[in-house]
């Protein structure tokens, strides 16, 4: 007899087991795993679907999605879907050939056999890439009479008018077109590799400050999207939401991407602490926050952990020793800091023997001190010849630590974005022109306009809407001159001495 867990809303097994029998009497929610094979055949999308057996206990003889089962008990949607493969198509797929499209719910009621079946799933779908011969497949008879190639916007269309030959649920074929809608798009991201760091890392960090405001699904949503757009480096901070809640909310999430935990790169950062209201660096709250971020993101390692803000009276010995022992337990891979400048981090390398790869710094065309303090130095009729940071920028670049922006599209401190912003009419005018030239938006350019600074910078955009990060990912597709560069720079308000 076969089990299935009983699931809540979010996908989340409750603890309980239901038979087969009893889950489709009842209509108790479960979860499936569905797999789309699909080929592209003279222009068109073409999708396998197979035809179930007559023995069926629901749609006997309709043709269905190529490949889909229920996940038992105690198993997750990855590997119940390439055992379906396996056992329905005879396709042994590996782990790396699925590719996670989404999830959609399914729930109707329907007799057939002359019993009433009730169906409440929650369904994860894959596309498999990778060439399928119908002619080598060995099927399960049992479960499946044959299958067949068909024109998936044709399947579209009479589906909506008919369900003569078709069981395939719309859900699960809406899933599939958004998955290739966003294949399509070619999108190819920049990736940069970090001196003394991590490899191939995106120029476009995913921030999770925003997270607390979502629902565990919603912020699936997010990171799945990222992913999707080659961003696959999530940023978090142990003072992001109370008690840490945008890791929180991030762990609760990530089982319901499909995604692997070497998928992915997670970073987060320690030190602030409000509730305290003071910054602490001691070894006891290193240690002990990085436990906590542990648990609240589910996972057994950080790729990187970074000192948020300076504490005016940190030991640099007790860093020294809490990072060698998160170093040692594997519990964290990289190490860096944020807001710090030239002679903190000297003093953090005295005793520290770990590379320190990052520094989070804030970066936009508007907060642009970072960059151009250099231009007014000795100018005693402007204040922007005040260097405020010691020239980090140059000493990330002669040391090979590799900046973080910060609040990439903002002005001031926290006061909201410059774009779109009529405060800033001539920033927006210049940003409007190349995002036309370039077929890409405001937003886009302004985040290029950081990524064509030679400091090998990567940007952290906080955005939790799924279309305005498709839009600053587009900066990678952006072209920019040095002439573009200062026209930028000079639109933001700015003058050259």
């Amino acid at each position: 007899m076969e089990y299935f867990d009983i699931i809540d809303e979010n996908g989340h097994p409750t603890g309980k087991v239901i038979s087969r029998e009893e889950a489709h009497t009842r209509g108790v929610l479960h979860r499936t795993a569905h797999v789309w094979v699909v080929r592209e055949e003279k222009g068109r999308t073409q999708i396998l679907l197979q035809k179930r057996s007559l023995r069926k206990d629901s749609f006997p003889g309709l043709y269905d999605t190529s490949s889909a089962g229920h996940i038992p008990a105690g198993s997750e949607p990855l590997p119940s879907a390439l055992r379906e493969l396996r056992e329905e198509l005879g396709i042994a797929a590996e782990a790396d050939q699925l590719d996670y499209a989404g999830a959609f719910r399914v729930r109707y009621e329907k007799e057939f056999h002359g019993r009433l079946f009730r169906d409440n799933e929650l369904a994860w779908v894959y596309v498999l890439r990778r060439p399928v011969d119908i002619d080598q497949l060995v099927l399960q008879t049992t479960e499946v009479d044959k299958v067949d190639w068909f024109d998936l916007e044709e399947v579209c269309h009479e589906i909506r008018h008919s369900r003569a030959r078709f069981c395939v649920p719309t859900g699960g074929l809406e899933v599939l077109r958004n998955y290739l809608e966003k294949a399509r798009r070619n999108r190819v991201m920049k990736m940069i590799n970090v001196v003394n760091g991590p490899q191939n890392v995106p120029a476009i960090i995913q921030g999770c400050m925003r997270m607390p405001a979502l629902t565990a699904q919603q912020a699936a949503d997010v990171i799945r999207n990222a992913f999707e757009l080659g961003v696959n480096f999530f940023d978090h901070a142990t003072c992001y939401g109370i008690d840490g809640e945008a890791e929180k909310r991030f762990g609760e999430a990530f089982p319901l991407t499909g995604l692997r935990r070497e998928d992915v790169f997670l970073q987060s950062k320690c030190g602030i602490c409000p509730e305290r209201q003071e910054f602490d660096w001691t070894k006891e709250n290193i240690l002990n926050s990085v436990d906590a971020i542990l648990r609240r993101l589910g996972t057994d390692h950080l790729d990187s952990l970074l000192l948020h803000r300076p504490d005016l009276i940190f030991e640099p010995e007790e860093v020294a020793e809490a990072f060698q022992k998160l170093e040692d337990t594997g519990k964290v891979r990289f190490f860096g800091v944020s807001n710090l400048m030239p002679m903190q981090i000297e003093l953090l390398k005295k005793y520290v023997r770990q590379p320190l790869v990052f520094n989070q710094v804030q970066l936009s065309l508007d907060q642009s001190q970072l960059i151009d303090q250099v231009l007014y130095m000795n100018n005693k009729d402007t204040d922007m010849s005040l260097s405020r940071d010691g020239s980090i920028l140059d000493y990330c670049r002669l040391h090979d630590i590799t900046p973080q922006a910060w609040s990439p599209l903002q002005y001031g401190f926290f006061k909201g974005t410059f774009v779109d912003n009529p405060e800033f009419p001539e920033l927006n005018k210049a940003l409007a022109e190349i995002a036309g030239r370039e077929g890409v938006s405001k937003s886009a350019v302004a985040i290029a306009w950081i990524l064509r600074h030679p400091a090998k910078m990567q940007a952290i955009a906080g955005t939790m809407n799924p279309d305005h990060m498709k839009d600053i990912c587009d900066a990678v597709k952006v072209t920019l001159s040095h002439h573009d560069w200062y026209q930028l720079y000079l639109a933001s308000g700015k003058y050259l001495p």
